[in-house]
């Protein structure tokens, strides 16, 4: 088989893989309500449901460079996708106990897969690298609008929310069926000899660079927006008047309109002007969380509209920070920082919002704090795209 055919293969094996890191948990926030009620679950351990992967995300993470070591990349993606089905399974029980254990797993799988993703990217794609990590982001939103969107369907077809939230069992399977095969091909293409990734001590050696750690905050602060909004979103449509499965069906739409931003990666990362580009974002950004910081229904709403557009760009220019290093081996140890530390500081969010909102009845103090992040947020941006535009003419889109 040609070399260019395997790559394809990779490419399809991956995006599948890829589609499956985000539905098993955006499925949970528009059944939150119905949750809490059957499990006795009070505002802040709601908000851990969401928090908990994020958890996973970020203390697995660090697992995953010496994982990949050991088995290789192509491996390692599947043992992540493998752990995602084991973990669906055991959320199907409904109870607190099997509740918690499978979201762990499903943290688990997605932590490694997260990772380890980046890292494939740049195995097999290094002269393509920006445009490849745009088709993962863009199929990361697409997984992360289809996860509320199929739970708030099988909510209103009358479908129990665990059965809802389980749908995502079907496709997981089929992902693992699929990336089998394409390890099995790239085995025998490399005379059964997988991709390694970087030995355990590149993450020391990338733990000394400036770089990489605010590539980590950037990583984790536009994870915390993101998922802070994915949790207590549908809470704020529904006080403004939304059903349940209405609000369900916005927070689709809320992810959905981070497909276009998904695309221009480039623009806010290695183009000659990506530290103007991501000042003019990052504006639009914070007006959208203005917006649904004042609370009106029609401020909420279009705030929404602005902040899903902002999200998409802030997620495809994160991962393409973590894969773009000069030497690849880096890769998996700077993902692993990046999104280790990256996102037990994006765990923060969802609690401390639900906290707030416990103590205080309202969404605004919560969201008036992620309004705040955004200036740190944008200055760290900023620095990584002019510390990498020596090197953009690596990346051909």
């Amino acid at each position: 088989m040609k070399p260019q055919t395997i790559a394809r293969w990779v490419l399809v094996g991956m995006l599948l893989a890829a589609f499956m890191l985000r539905a098993p948990i955006t499925a949970v926030p528009p059944v939150l309500k119905a949750i809490a009620e059957d499990l006795a679950l009070n505002p802040t351990a709601a908000g851990f449901v969401s928090t908990l992967p994020l958890l996973c995300f970020g203390v697995f993470a660090f697992v995953t460079p010496f994982l990949s070591a050991k088995l290789g990349v192509e491996p390692t993606l599947w043992v992540a996708v493998l752990l995602l089905i084991v973990g669906i399974g055991v959320r199907l029980v409904v109870d607190v106990g099997p509740f918690f254990m499978g979201t762990l797993l499903i943290g688990l799988g997605v932590a490694i897969g997260n990772v380890i993703v980046p890292a494939l990217a740049r195995t097999w794609f290094a002269t393509r690298l920006a445009f490849v990590m745009g088709l993962y982001s863009v199929t990361l939103q697409m997984s992360g609008a289809l996860g509320p969107l199929v739970t708030s369907i099988g909510v209103g077809t009358g479908l129990s929310w665990s059965t809802s939230i389980g749908f995502w069992l079907i496709p997981a399977i089929i992902a693992l069926l699929v990336w089998s095969i394409v390890s099995l091909i790239v085995r025998r293409q490399t005379h059964n000899q997988p991709h390694k990734g970087a030995q355990p001590t590149g993450l020391r050696h990338v733990a000394r660079t400036r770089l990489a750690w605010i590539i980590t905050f950037v990583m984790g602060v536009q994870s915390l927006l993101f998922y802070s909004l994915l949790t207590w979103l549908p809470t704020q449509f529904r006080e403004i008047g939304a059903t349940d499965t209405q609000a369900g069906l916005m927070l689709t739409a809320f992810t959905l309109l981070g497909f276009p931003g998904s695309f221009m990666a480039k623009f806010v990362t290695v183009h000659p002007r990506a530290p103007r580009n991501l000042i003019v974002m990052f504006s639009i950004y914070w007006v959208g969380l203005i917006l649904l910081w004042i609370g009106l229904p029609v401020t909420v709403l279009t705030g929404a509209v602005i902040a899903g557009l902002g999200q998409g760009i802030c997620l495809a220019m994160a991962l393409t920070f973590i894969a773009h290093q000069s030497n690849p081996a880096d890769v998996p140890a700077t993902s692993a920082l990046a999104q280790g530390v990256g996102y037990l500081i994006a765990a923060t969010g969802p609690v401390l919002v639900g906290f707030l909102y416990d103590r205080t009845g309202s969404l605004q103090l919560g969201e008036f704090i992620l309004v705040i992040l955004t200036v740190p947020l944008t200055i760290g941006a900023v620095y990584v795209a002019r510390s990498i535009r020596p090197r953009r003419d690596e990346v051909e889109v």
